[in-house]
This record gives C-alpha cells, sequence and structure tokens, in this order.
C-alpha cells in the first residue's frame, strides 16, 4: 500500500495509507472458493443420479390391491393316455338267475368211434367147399431183418464225369500273421538330390578345448650381420 503526507487544518503533517479504505483490489476470497467448491459438488451429485451412477432406493410402498381376473386363455391340447391302471378286486358272487325255457331239440350229431371188437362166437358146422375165391392182395412187408455180414470189396468203377463247378464258397477268416522275415539286403544308393537353400547361420559354439603343444621346428640358420648403427650422441 501507497503511503502518502498532507497537512491538516492546523497546517501539522499528516500520514496516511492510500489503499486503506479500498477492498482486495481484484482478489478471490475464502468464501468465494468454498460457494465454487460447494456448487460443483452438487452439480456432480446430480448428474451422477440422473445417469444412475448413484443408485437411490426408495420406500417400499403399502402392497397394492389385487387386479381383476383376466379372460380365459385358449384350451390346451389334449394330453396323451395315462398308463392303464391295476386290476381291481373281484367282486362278490351275484346270486343264480331263473331257470330259462327249454331249448328246442338240436339237429343229429355225428356218428360217434366205432365200438371194441366183441368175442368170437361158436363154431358152426362145416358146409360144403366152394369154389377157390380170388387171389388175396399182398401182405404187408415184414419187419426189416438185421444187417448181414459186409461182403467183398467190388472192382473199382470207371471215373465218373466231372461235375459242374460249384459256386465259389464264403472267404474264410484272416490267418494269424506270420513271424517277420529277415531283413532284405541294402539298395543301392539313390541319385544325389538337388542341393537345398543355404541355412540360416547357426550361434555361435562354445571354444574349444587348447590342443597339445606342438614339436619344436628345427632351428633355422643364422642371419647375415646387420648394418652397424650410427654412434649415439652424448647425454649431456
Amino acid at each position: 500500500m501507497a503511503r502518502g503526507k498532507g497537512k491538516s487544518s492546523s497546517g501539522e503533517s499528516v500520514s496516511y495509507d492510500a489503499g486503506a479504505s479500498s477492498g482486495n483490489n481484484g482478489g478471490i476470497s475464502f468464501f468465494q472458493i468454498l460457494l465454487f467448491f460447494l456448487a460443483t459438488t452438487s452439480i456432480a451429485i446430480n448428474i451422477g443420479i440422473i445417469y444412475g451412477a448413484i443408485p437411490i432406493q426408495g420406500c417400499v410402498g403399502p402392497e397394492g390391491k389385487p387386479g381383476r381376473q383376466g379372460p380365459a386363455g385358449p384350451q390346451g391340447p389334449t394330453g396323451s393316455q395315462g398308463a392303464d391302471g391295476s386290476t381291481g378286486e373281484a367282486g362278490p358272487t351275484g346270486e343264480q338267475g331263473p331257470a330259462g325255457n327249454d331249448g328246442k331239440d338240436g339237429s343229429e350229431g355225428p356218428q360217434g368211434p366205432q365200438g371194441p371188437k366183441g368175442d368170437n362166437g361158436a363154431a358152426g358146422a362145416q358146409g360144403e367147399t366152394g369154389a377157390p375165391g380170388p387171389q388175396g392182395a399182398d401182405g404187408s412187408a415184414g419187419p426189416k431183418g438185421d444187417d448181414g455180414a459186409v461182403g467183398p470189396q467190388g472192382p473199382a468203377g470207371a471215373n465218373g464225369n466231372d461235375g459242374a463247378q460249384g459256386a465259389e464258397g464264403k472267404p474264410g477268416p484272416a490267418g494269424v500273421d506270420g513271424a517277420q522275415g529277415p531283413p532284405g539286403p541294402q539298395g543301392p544308393a539313390g541319385p544325389q538330390g538337388e542341393r537345398g537353400p543355404q541355412g540360416l547361420k547357426g550361434d555361435q559354439g562354445p571354444p574349444g578345448t587348447d590342443g597339445a603343444q606342438g614339436i619344436q621346428g628345427e632351428r633355422g640358420p643364422a642371419g647375415e650381420q646387420g648394418v652397424q648403427g650410427e654412434p649415439g650422441t652424448p647425454a649431456q
């Protein structure tokens, strides 16, 4: 704040502050910041409630009255027939009914079977010899006699003609696999194939172990004597 000096009505010098009667000179007070924060918070809460981010659960009201009964729905299809029930117990025997009227005479039934043969009667007196009757029918064959001894084998008959070829029979079941045979001889080497493209360069392998020290070579011939150098300068 700027300070100034002046004189009073009595002639004395008086100092004063030029900005003492002015306000905050355009600054923001704490109360204004608090109001802005509260307004911003209220707007954010309202937006959260509107878009469902902040759920609000209302009070449960009383149970409503039952609605009217709706119209009857269409008749459903006929269900399938159920299983037969168990047989019930037999009822008591009823009273015997009155005798019916006599029926009409029925038709004559079939002839019954022939009865057994009666006993033989007493022999009559011998009559006169009659004329010979016709030859009777051959009697039935008697029982088969026992088999006779086997007779000697007869001579072989001539070969008969070949019969027609029969139909092809069904294939028999597959046989058991046989034992593996010995390996066959190795076949000759096939022709060399074309050279394939060069593969990618592999990773460098680990360094090999140091080899054994080689045999020292023979000593070479002595070289020629070199040219004598210039004498050096003496040290100072």
